[in-house]
């Protein structure tokens, strides 16, 4: 493919998709891989790419024959019992809450979220009466909790 011109120098690029290392994909964890419905999506107009968006978001509610073998969905059995074993550990805590703590985590926006979420609860304990139960970790410390910094 022809060089870009830039300061006297030329600077060659690759073919479309020849920048892509060989296994890269394949090595990745599957919420850092490329969606095979939005490899067009720059090509897209703004009605598509909702409608793309969209369907990205439906995968995650899939049942699990219709969805990759590759990795669970929402409502794959084991994500299943393990929300509801989570939910019964948070439950415990309200009821009996001394020495009980619930700590909610994650990085970048879900670590946001978590301390959005605690924030919020806690309001709502205190407003009940009751002392505050919630917590959150957000990967990397406070630092990151105003905005992205990747």
């Amino acid at each position: 493919m022809p060089g870009t011109k830039r300061f006297q120098h030329v600077i060659e690029t690759p073919e479309p998709g020849k920048w892509e290392l060989s296994g890269y994909e394949a090595a990745v964890p599957i919420t850092e891989k490329s969606n095979p419905l939005t490899q067009d999506l720059d090509k897209a107009d703004a009605e598509n790419i909702v409608r793309l968006l969209g369907q990205c978001d439906a995968e995650i509610f899939q049942e699990e024959g219709q969805a990759l073998p590759t990795y669970q969905r929402l409502y794959s059995e084991s994500i299943l019992t393990t929300m509801v074993q989570v939910a019964g550990k948070v439950q415990e805590v309200l009821k009996e809450p001394d020495g009980g703590l619930v700590v909610l985590s994650g990085g970048g926006t879900s670590g946001r979220m978590a301390f959005l979420m605690s924030v919020s609860f806690n309001q709502l304990m205190k407003g009940l009466g009751q002392k505050p139960l919630y917590t959150y970790l957000i990967a990397g410390g406070d630092r990151w909790l105003p905005g992205r910094r990747e």
